[in-house]
């Protein structure tokens, strides 16, 4: 399938080395987040701990039962993504104890929402939570330690690193494979017959691009 593309198009740098290893060049795009729903707000009394995640090993499930007041998820309790945003501001931190994580989109959206991410080390997850920053980085398996040393955080100044996430530049990266591989299709190679100009193109590529991009997540 990757060798099949037009375009490889990953949602962060480590799934990327994967797709490196298969031959293909991809390109990286974050998934973008509507930040008029993902907004900061004030901070809850008291400690609270979510974990928004399936009932699968790799993703902590045996952690966040022991660390997180509220598990909730696939396999627990399922969420319309309508209740995401409330949850997150009921709750001062989120709990990601992923063992694997190509990306980590409730991560990004927790930092949008302004909240603190305590996260493992692995995947993509560094990628989105800067240690000190927005959240901490569990190196060394104490989740214990780091949701003991969670800083007096603002959750306006955790929100503003979560711009980079924004549906805008997911558009506008996206937006940026398009025009490569439309410009290659139609400078090197005979339109597909019956169908003309860039919108033939953008027909001819889209499936290919797309199943390359959804095999590779599904994996």
């Amino acid at each position: 399938m990757v060798r099949g593309a037009d375009a490889v198009v990953t949602n962060s740098a480590e799934s990327a080395a994967h797709v490196e290893r298969l031959g293909a060049t991809p390109r990286i795009v974050p998934p973008g987040i509507d930040l008029s729903r993902f907004a900061p707000s004030p901070r809850p009394s008291h400690r609270r701990v979510l974990y928004l995640g399936g009932d699968v090993a790799h993703k902590g499930i045996g952690v966040a039962r022991r660390h997180a007041d509220t598990v909730l998820g696939p396999g627990i309790r399922e969420l319309a993504p309508a209740e995401i945003p409330a949850l997150l501001a009921a709750h001062d931190v989120l709990l990601v104890p992923s063992v694997a994580e190509p990306f980590g989109l409730v991560a990004a959206e927790a930092i949008a929402s302004g909240r603190w991410v305590v996260a493992s080390a692995v995947g993509g997850l560094p990628e989105i939570v800067t240690d000190g920053l927005n959240g901490t980085l569990v190196v060394d398996g104490d989740v214990a330690g780091a949701l003991s040393r969670i800083p007096d955080y603002d959750p306006w100044a955790v929100a503003a690193t979560a711009s980079r996430f924004s549906v805008e530049r997911h558009r506008a990266g996206m937006d940026r494979v398009w025009s490569e591989v439309i410009g290659r299709l139609a400078g090197g190679r005979p339109e597909p017959s019956g169908e003309g100009g860039a919108d033939g193109a953008h027909d001819a590529v889209g499936d290919r691009a797309a199943a390359a991009e959804d095999d590779h997540a599904s994996g």
